[in-house]
This record gives C-alpha cells, structure tokens and sequence, in this order.
C-alpha cells in the first residue's frame, strides 16, 4: 500500500465546503502517480519507453465528503493483473481511520509507438508485486456501463476541449470527463456511488455533447463526439 496525507483546500470544495467530486477524484489520480514515482516507474521512465498507463473505468462509492480545512489520508494499491487489464483500488480516510471514500480502478499500458494496449512488460509490474493487497468489498460492475435508451434523452449545450483539459498524453485528462458530467447532470446532492467507463480519446479542439438520461436511480451522462461516439461514460447513482 502507498499512502500519503493532505488537508482539504479551499480551492479542491463545492459549493458547500466539501470536497468535490473533480478535486477527489484528481486525489486519487495523483496517489497512483505517487507510487509510480516511488517505485521508480512513473511518469519519465514510462514516457522514455513511449509507454503510459490509462485508465478505463471507476466505481467510486462515497460514504461522505471531507470538508475544507480537514486533513486527510490517501492510500492505494494494486490487487491483481488480468491480462491487458490492472485492478487498482483506494481509500480516502481521515488520520484515525474514518473512510470517507472508497474506489476501484481498471486500467492498462497503452503503447504509444504501436497506438494499442499491451500486456504489461515483466519489468513493469514486478515493482508492485510486494504492494498487491486484498480488493475491497464493492459492488460488482460491468466494465461496459449500458444506457437504457428508453429514457428520455437531454442534449445538453456542446462545448470544445481547450488546453486547461488536457494532461501529458496530451488527452482530456481523466477526472475532467467526470467534472464534465458533473457539470452537465446537475443536482448530485444524493450521490452515493460514480461509475465511469472511458471509451476513446478526446484531445484539443475536439467537441464533446454532454447526453443526460435521468432514472428514480440516478444520472447517466454520455459525453459523446460529433459522430455521437462517446468519449466517456459516467453513472452518477443514489445507492
């Protein structure tokens, strides 16, 4: 397991002081970063191999949210890999041990000389043999994340991706297509668990239609292109 601890800023709250949902899920990102970098397999030795892990899907379940000013401890480590695919789950907790946040993770090495997924060379994975723990009790999710078309669609106001969106590899960076959704589902007052599936790339300039089907469950946002492929696609649920 890798951890490391923070306090709440004003500029990762809502509206409400509490953490948000773009600001936690960056957290996360950025615990997984971490331990790359300590392990010495991050972000510069993977960039000179032309290689780079990405992330398919989330469940997130969150069981309240930390406030501004209150300090925090995020931890994660892998639970096992399975074939092209490596399971990562986290925690955000407070320092005694109360568990705000819970997640689970899916993501695979991307060759970028090649442009597909590959099986993770021996050299990197065998740094995170000794960290591989137990997975956490979570629902069980697909990893395709299905939309039941018999709901009403909502098409929301399209908008282009600019630089602020991007991360290294030169994609919309994967907490951004969250904030997207976010932005475009409205009230998430009730939000108890966030299901993500990342289908392809958007990169700059590319435009991104946010598509909303809203059930007694919750809301589902497909953040699709102008051919109505979705880049991502984000459940936010109740229970």
């Amino acid at each position: 397991m890798y951890s490391f601890s923070s306090r709440i800023r004003y500029s990762e709250t809502d509206e409400q002081g509490t953490l948000s949902l773009v600001s936690l899920v960056n957290y996360l990102q950025d615990c997984s970063l971490f331990q790359t970098d300590e392990l010495g397999i991050g972000l510069d030795h993977l960039a000179q191999k032309d290689l780079a892990w990405l992330i398919a899907g989330w469940q997130i379940q969150i069981h309240t949210l930390p406030r501004y000013g209150q300090d925090i401890v995020v931890s994660t480590w892998p639970t096992r890999l399975q074939g092209v695919f490596a399971h990562r789950n986290f925690t955000i907790c407070s320092p005694d041990g109360f568990e705000y946040v819970r997640a689970d993770s899916l993501w695979f090495m991307f060759d970028f000389a090649k442009q597909t997924p590959i099986v993770p060379p021996e050299e990197e994975w065998t740094p995170y043999m000794a960290q591989v723990g137990e997975p956490l009790d979570m629902p069980k999710t697909s990893r395709k994340l299905r939309i039941d078309t018999s709901i009403q669609a909502v098409i929301k106001p399209s908008f282009v991706v600019s630089e602020q969106n991007l991360d290294t590899n030169h994609h919309v960076n994967n907490a951004q297509y969250i904030e997207f959704a976010r932005a475009a589902a409205g009230d998430l007052s009730q939000l108890k668990r966030a299901l993500v599936q990342y289908v392809s790339f958007a990169t700059l300039g590319d435009t991104i239609v946010p598509v909303v089907y809203t059930s007694n469950e919750g809301v589902t946002v497909s953040l699709n292109g102008t051919d109505e492929k979705p880049y991502a696609i984000v459940k936010f649920l109740n229970a």
